[in-house]
């Protein structure tokens, strides 16, 4: 009688645990991402200073690539933002022509599929999901990807999942990014 009642207290005590954090010290980015994910040092990427991926302990939602990270999360120092006002980058972020430049690069490899603007503590920022129209298996993956500047840097979080669980990934996908503290 007592097994059924320790699996239980073993269940809850494994639901309970925190899930990895990140934190750069140098720039101050910060990635919190809720249970089941897991942060940690990406590899370097040249046009980004810090580099995170997310990894699901569960495995859910599927990672389209073989390395098994869900997400990651790239910050670039951006002094050219120094100067101004976060309204005055919030302003820009979502104009037009703004999101317009921020499509572009992605039109060239995908079809965007959806874009919208988001808020996230006092920052505005854009996300686009992303139909590939070439690689392995490309027809069945989905990539999202938000982007936001603050007078610091810019932030990207960028996921790849299964097309079909697209509608339950997204609930997945953007938790991640409300887990990410920018750099202000």
């Amino acid at each position: 009688m007592w097994k059924p009642t320790a699996m239980l207290v073993v269940s809850a005590l494994a639901m309970a645990q925190p899930a990895t954090a990140f934190v750069d010290e140098k720039t101050g980015l910060a990635v919190e991402p809720p249970a089941p994910y897991e942060a940690s040092a990406g590899a370097p990427r040249p046009n980004y200073d810090v580099v995170v991926s997310i990894k699901s302990s569960t495995g859910k939602p599927t990672a389209a690539g073989p390395d098994g990270n869900l997400c990651g999360v790239a910050y670039k120092l951006v002094p050219q933002n120094a100067g101004l006002a976060q309204a005055d980058i919030n302003e820009r972020i979502t104009k037009p022509e703004w999101i317009a430049i921020v499509q572009a690069p992605f039109k060239s490899w995908g079809e965007i599929e959806r874009t919208e603007t988001f808020e996230q503590e006092g920052v505005k920022g854009v996300e686009l999901v992303v139909a590939p129209k070439a690689g392995p298996g490309h027809e069945t993956v989905r990539m999202y990807v938000a982007l936001w500047e603050t007078p610091k840097g810019r932030t990207v979080v960028s996921c790849a999942g299964k097309k079909d669980e697209l509608d339950q990934a997204m609930e997945a996908f953007q938790s991640i990014r409300g887990s990410v503290r920018a750099p202000r």
